[in-house]
């Protein structure tokens, strides 16, 4: 998402300066992305890069889900605060959504009365939301992802054929999930 959003930017814009906090390996993210700056994920430095930004843009991603704990709605009404108190705008861009329920929780209730404008990547996750998010200022949209896959096919003068997308299932509680998976690698 990051990289496709990164790709659709025109060459000749306006200069931008992005910042993002992980507590991922900044290191790799950097060699990845340098055109952000990436900083830690400490309280104090994320309410710093918010305090020295424009906007706050969150960028793929279900954002609104609960179906594993309320840790991540907890985490972005801890951003919408922080945003609300420097009257920093937030937008959503390419995200989705897993379950309705957690649009019932006060976290996410909070979080949208902030937002200034949510980009979803399909009809159902547009639809939910406007259930409980005006929608006026709901856009539909693809995962900017497509635009970085369409560049590197045509950079690289791939046939349709030659590509491959690879899928990587990560949820944060296995038990919740029965889905078998197949790998098929190529030449075996």
């Amino acid at each position: 998402m990051l990289a496709g959003f990164l790709q659709a930017l025109p060459t000749n814009a306006v200069d931008l300066r992005f910042s993002c906090c992980s507590p991922f390996d900044l290191e790799s993210q950097k060699r990845r992305f340098p055109q952000v700056e990436w900083l830690p994920y400490s309280p104090e430095v994320r309410q710093a890069a918010i305090a020295a930004s424009d906007c706050w843009l969150g960028f793929g991603d279900t954002s609104f889900q609960s179906d594993t704990g309320e840790w991540f709605v907890d985490h972005l009404a801890n951003e919408a605060l922080w945003c609300k108190q420097r009257k920093l705008p937030m937008w959503f861009l390419g995200v989705g959504v897993n379950n309705r329920e957690v649009f019932d929780l006060p976290q996410t209730k909070f979080l949208l009365d902030w937002v200034e404008g949510i980009w979803t990547r399909d009809v159902v996750s547009a639809n939910y939301i406007a259930d409980y998010f005006p929608r006026s200022k709901i856009r539909l949209g693809a995962d900017l992802a497509n635009i970085y896959l369409r560049y590197r096919a045509t950079n690289l003068h791939c046939a349709a054929r030659e590509m491959s997308v690879g899928l990587c299932l990560h949820f944060e509680s296995r038990a919740k999930f029965d889905i078998p998976a197949k790998v098929r690698y190529p030449n075996g």
